[in-house]
């Protein structure tokens, strides 16, 4: 997992070529206008933006990807995101295909804040509890999902 500032994204370019190409394009773009739900930009990622509402940090479920990395970055609002790191093997019997997902009820017992100036960027080992709240009831944020081959 890569908790950081916005600002310092450029740093992490070289760790994976899709990676790179999700940089460039975050550079690039005003996040506040990009279209709401699952937009294809290639593929090797695509986004999805959407408005939801926060939840007690108690009623959240732990998610981790093999396909794809998740780069969570909030538009407007703030959350906090679980994270656990687990084992691949862990992984792999709670893996459904179809959704490049496992679930998992893991207690809570660590986050990270994110806000419209930080980003999580999620491996496949790091389990992670999105949208759990902080101070905002109501989340406009932006998941873009990065091929990870």
């Amino acid at each position: 997992m890569i908790h950081d500032k916005i600002k310092n994204l450029e740093i992490y370019k070289g760790i994976h070529k899709n990676i790179d190409t999700v940089i460039d394009f975050i550079i690039k773009n005003d996040l506040k206008t990009l279209n709401k739900g699952i937009n294809i930009i290639n593929d090797n990622f695509y986004y999805n933006r959407m408005i939801i509402d926060t939840i007690e940090i108690n009623k959240g479920i732990f998610e981790s990807h093999f396909k794809y990395l998740d780069l969570h970055i909030v538009i407007e609002g703030d959350e906090k995101i679980g994270y656990k790191f687990i084992n691949h093997k862990i992984a792999e019997a709670h893996y459904n295909d179809n959704d490049d997902c496992s679930l998992y009820n893991f207690q809570i017992t660590k986050v990270i804040d994110q806000d419209n100036t930080t980003f999580g960027l999620f491996f496949p080992n790091d389990a992670h509890a999105p949208k759990l709240k902080n101070t905002s009831k109501n989340l406009d944020k932006v998941v873009f999902k990065i091929k990870y081959d």
